[in-house]
């Protein structure tokens, strides 16, 4: 992973250290936890109940049907983060920033743990077209 990739992941990293934001956030928000009900139009299950900012679960949600975005990817990628940003209330820029951050860190745990290459692959190239 080039030093470039790393290094904007780190500086992103430090930033939310410092960031004295305590929202309460799901943590997990990816397609397999949304589902549609009856109560409410949608209901988000399995929640890890993290705090911090609510940009965070943006880099979840863009991990899944990397198909739809295959010729454009990062066009598609910040679509995908711009719609959350909305929908979540948070700035485009962080979620962004977040994503291409928990992407790295994603990329670096697989190698070391022995993931899928492909999960791998997709953490790659996810962390280096949000730089």
């Amino acid at each position: 992973m080039p030093a470039r990739v790393i290094g904007a992941a780190v500086e992103t990293i430090r930033a939310f250290a410092a960031d004295p934001t305590d929202t309460l956030m799901h943590g997990d928000l990816h397609l397999g936890n949304i589902l549609a009900a009856e109560r409410e139009p949608w209901l988000v299950i399995d929640p890890k109940g993290f705090a911090g900012s609510a940009a965070y679960d943006a880099g979840t949600i863009v991990r899944y049907r990397p198909e739809e975005v295959a010729g454009d990817v990062r066009g598609g990628l910040l679509r995908r983060i711009a719609i959350f940003s909305e929908a979540a209330g948070v700035d485009r820029v962080l979620a962004v920033r977040a994503t291409q951050a928990r992407m790295v860190s994603g990329a670096l745990w697989g190698r070391l743990y022995g993931e899928p290459a492909e999960a791998i692959a997709l953490a790659d190239l996810v962390a280096e077209a949000l730089v």
